[in-house]
């Protein structure tokens, strides 16, 4: 009887281990875009286009549109991850919780005596073209869950400007 466990722990392992091992563990997409010398990895379930920012009033496209970060799933501005902390290595898109949760695990130079590769000041102007290119990328191509809700605020909104 020493090792047993309970039922509410071994439902508690089962449920991570399926998070982990399992049908809910999510993936960046499997193509990374190209940008500028980058390769992007983006995940359609981080980020909902429609969801209003509470102090701007705009939904999470419109930020997007204008050079913005959009929130993610954790309510917090979505973060770009330097895979590598190169300059011109693979960045994926990661919400906020995560790249905090797990800064010790991901930073391959964290906790040594290593400079970041990464010049952050350079590099800011061209997020903020690659954030409105990739909302034009959605319109344009189709991005998953993203082009579903954006077809669907654009009906919403084409609806509401025909006279009545």
């Amino acid at each position: 009887m020493c090792c047993q466990i309970g039922a509410k722990a071994t439902a508690s392992l089962e449920k991570e281990a399926g998070t982990y091992f399992g049908q809910q563990r999510k993936y960046w997409s499997q193509e990374p875009i190209q940008y500028n010398r980058n390769k992007v990895y983006q995940r359609n379930d981080l980020i909902d286009p429609g969801r209003v920012d509470s102090q701007t009033g705009l939904i999470n496209k419109q930020l997007m549109e204008n050079g913005l970060a959009p929130y993610g799933t954790d309510g917090k501005k979505i973060n770009f991850h330097h895979m590598l902390q190169t300059q011109d290595g693979p960045i994926a898109e990661v919400i906020q919780s995560f790249h905090q949760k797990n800064v010790a695990v991901i930073h391959i130079n964290s906790g040594l005596d290593i400079p970041s590769g990464i010049n952050r000041s350079q590099l800011s102007h061209l997020w903020t073209r690659f954030r409105t290119n990739s909302v034009q990328k959605q319109l344009l191509t189709g991005y998953g869950r993203a082009l579903s809700r954006l077809a669907q605020l654009s009906a919403i909104q084409h609806s509401s400007d025909e006279p009545r």
